[in-house]
């Protein structure tokens, strides 16, 4: 038997190499940089359905606790009113909006045994609605529950856009930025048609990409019933689609540069698809209007309350009426509107976020699939029409579709690292133009 000293400097000696294999073996254990990144990465992309619904299930909950938080805004009544007319007395005249977002604020009432009442004025027609048998909260969580569904129509749209051009990975990140934009959860929780418009006017662009790119029978039926859906919710789907369209166009020639016996060739191949797109287009419009046939301007045709709401609508933007902005009064608007309010109402990440995707779409526009482009085209072509407008809550449509190039922009880098709800009036303060920031009242 050695020496105590001996014994312990050895058992020493043996402790430090134990101790200095530790770290390395812990090092080797260690997950590399990055790792658990791209294995989040990875999943997402395996996973990116249940990563859509699991965003959308999100904001849903977030919308739909907001129901009963904020009185009603002054022009709800007045859709429901108009809503509650087409389902109990089966008509519905010639109004600025058309039915379909109207009908689906007025479902969940009806279904609770609101009826029309008869009063002279939609907005009483309204209110007594919302105020039947002293349940406010509920008939207008009742009524705002029937616009989610359109919100579910756009993030879906907001996906399907971003995976077929861009891969699951950017269209899961584009559904999350869009499913967080304040002001798409406030359009999406007020009974009003600013969310099916958003709905369907991507919807529309985004079945006419698929369809010019195969013009087959499921395409052209998809396309017909999505621009059907369209006109039925906003009549500025009238113009802001052809925008859209045109900006795209544009676009196209100018990036691919084809000879014109190709596109005529192309153009005359689709036309009997097309037709069919028209035909079933008008068909669902008329639907919307109860296939009612009657007298517009001395003509008898199908839907003459389409035509009538067309012509109010033309009339009251010639008339104009009282706007305000930045300390300045107009009845006509300012063509710089827009820009002031998507930059003063978009969260800065986000609009840093959209100008680093286009850089990125950019440098790479000599190489890159034209398609990089069109979510932009289609929100410029949408933006440039509304330049004149003198309504704020197109803004929805006009910003649906950034959310691709804003998640362009987070994928490479991803990947390299109230008060009381009982009021006096049927237009709350909250809600009146004098509740507003100042700089921003219209």
């Amino acid at each position: 038997m050695g020496h105590p000293s001996i014994l312990i400097l050895h058992v020493s000696k043996r402790q430090k190499k134990q101790l200095k294999s530790q770290p390395a073996s812990a090092e080797a254990q260690a997950p590399a940089p990055g790792a658990a990144l791209g294995a989040a990465i990875s999943w997402l992309q395996k996973h990116s359905v249940l990563a859509f619904l699991i965003l959308v299930a999100m904001a849903s909950l977030r919308i739909v606790a907001t129901y009963t938080v904020f009185n009603h805004t002054s022009d709800e009544p007045a859709h429901i009113a108009c809503g509650m007319e087409w389902l109990d007395k089966g008509v519905y005249g010639s109004e600025e909006q058309p039915p379909l977002a109207r009908v689906a604020t007025a479902i969940g009432p009806y279904l609770a045994g609101s009826r029309s009442s008869g009063a002279a004025d939609i907005y009483q027609e309204g209110a007594l609605i919302l105020y039947r048998d002293h349940h406010y909260d509920r008939n207008l969580a009742l009524a705002r529950l029937g616009i989610l569904p359109f919100f579910w129509v756009a993030a879906l749209v907001v996906y399907a856009w971003g995976r077929k051009y861009f891969g699951d990975l950017v269209a899961v990140v584009a559904v999350f930025l869009f499913t967080f934009l304040p002001p798409i959860l406030a359009h999406a929780g007020l009974a009003t048609t600013d969310m099916a418009l958003t709905a369907f006017v991507g919807a529309s662009f985004l079945s006419g990409l698929v369809w010019l790119e195969r013009p087959s029978l499921l395409h052209s039926v998809l396309f017909g019933a999505c621009l059907g859906l369209a006109v039925l919710s906003k009549f500025s789907s009238l113009a802001f689609i052809p925008a859209a369209f045109a900006t795209a166009l544009v676009w196209y020639l100018w990036s691919e540069r084809p000879a014109v016996s190709l596109v005529a060739r192309r153009a005359l191949q689709r036309t009997l698809a097309f037709c069919l797109v028209a035909f079933l287009a008008a068909t669902i419009v008329w639907a919307g209007y109860r296939f009612s046939y009657g007298s517009f301007a001395g003509i008898r045709l199908p839907a003459p309350g389409l035509f009538g709401g067309i012509q109010l609508v033309t009339e009251h933007n010639r008339q104009g009426h009282p706007t305000y902005l930045l300390g300045i009064n107009s009845r006509f608007g300012w063509w710089y509107y827009y820009p002031v309010v998507l930059a003063v109402k978009t969260p800065l990440p986000f609009l840093a976020l959209l100008f680093a995707g286009a850089a990125i779409c950019l440098r790479k526009v000599r190489r890159a699939n034209p398609t990089y482009w069109l979510p932009l085209a289609f929100s410029v072509g949408i933006l440039f029409f509304s330049l004149a407008d003198v309504a704020p809550c197109h803004r929805p449509a006009a910003t649906q579709r950034s959310r691709q190039p804003t998640g362009r922009s987070l994928s490479p880098t991803w990947k390299r690292c109230t008060g009381s709800r009982r009021f006096n009036r049927w237009t709350p303060s909250r809600h009146r133009p004098d509740g507003m920031p100042p700089a921003l009242r219209r």
